[in-house]
């Protein structure tokens, strides 16, 4: 699931509520994600919530020049590179919350921060991150790249 918009504006209102996302995302080819909110701007009317990610080949859930956006009760699971990502450093305002993430393993995309995967990577701290738990990641759980 891909959401673009010209210009960050809201074009969209995205709404995934209990969606299983199982063996997608495409190795090694940048924007490819399960879940990709990429230059969406205001997505205060917008959430994903209680969707599980599993066997991901390229990252989790990830939000690049994307604000206001609610992700809580989700579950990542065996995921290639970072679970939750905030991309650009852009991204504000974002509430993340009750949210886990589950073996993390390298992967060698694009990004180099993806060999060393985290359950949580973050690049702007004016997001709220509330009672996420990260688990048997092979790097890090919670990264604040800042």
């Amino acid at each position: 699931m891909t959401t673009y918009c010209e210009g960050g504006n809201a074009c969209a209102t995205t709404r995934l509520n209990n969606v299983l996302f199982t063996r997608m995302g495409q190795s090694g080819l940048k924007g490819r994600h399960p879940v990709y909110f990429n230059r969406v701007g205001d997505q205060s009317a917008s959430f994903v919530q209680n969707c599980v990610v599993h066997q991901s080949y390229n990252r989790g859930i990830v939000l690049a020049s994307t604000n206001q956006l609610r992700i809580d009760f989700n579950g990542l699971y065996d995921i290639k590179g970072h679970g939750i990502v905030l991309e650009d450093g852009n991204e504000v305002q974002n509430y993340i919350a009750n949210n886990w993430a589950m073996i993390n393993k390298k992967s060698f995309t694009f990004m180099t921060t993806d060999t060393l995967p985290a359950g949580f990577y973050i690049t702007n701290p004016d997001n709220l991150l509330v009672n996420n738990k990260a688990y048997g990641s092979e790097r890090f759980g919670f990264w604040y790249d800042l």
